[in-house]
């Protein structure tokens, strides 16, 4: 490959991640219940699914590569009150994961580093003899305090 085609692919590239994250006012965000003056998620999203059910305060910066998620595939297109939060002036890292079935709180000013999952569902695991993906799940409300720090690589289950 010449070498101004790889150059021309950055560029491209680079004006895509400079001007394709989702902010307030655009067409996306309004999909959102809640998305605050100030916040971005930057490009490129992995998955958005349930965007009705997701409130997002001001001044929030969603890196890269994110998965934002409420329900079930079958249930995410239908309304209902918010069941992911995420407070005002939160720093959430790269590739971060956040899958909501009942209710996931974030409070103000919480910093993640990268590749962090949350969920307020996980499956079951009690019968040795089932496997765990037919077993059934278990839902419990997440709430992560304001201030908080979770780090590079964190993992926070139901309850």
């Amino acid at each position: 490959m010449p070498a101004f085609v790889a150059d021309l692919i950055q560029r491209a590239w680079d004006a895509c991640v400079r001007h394709g994250g989702i902010r307030a006012g655009t067409r996306k965000a309004r999909r959102f219940a809640r998305f605050g003056t100030g916040t971005t998620l930057m490009f490129p999203t992995t998955a958005l699914m349930g965007e009705q059910r997701i409130e997002i305060g001001r001044d929030v910066h969603v890196g890269p590569l994110a998965t934002l998620s409420t329900g079930m595939p079958t249930t995410a297109h239908l309304p209902g009150p918010p069941i992911l939060t995420i407070g005002d002036r939160c720093l959430l890292g790269k590739g971060i994961g956040i899958v909501a079935h009942e209710r996931v709180e974030i409070g103000d000013d919480v910093f993640t580093g990268h590749f962090v999952y949350i969920t307020d569902q996980n499956h079951g695991y009690e019968d040795l003899d089932e496997p765990i993906g037919t077993q059934w799940w278990t839902n419990a409300p997440v709430s992560i305090g304001a201030g908080s720090w979770l780090g590079h690589g964190s993992v926070v289950l139901p309850g």
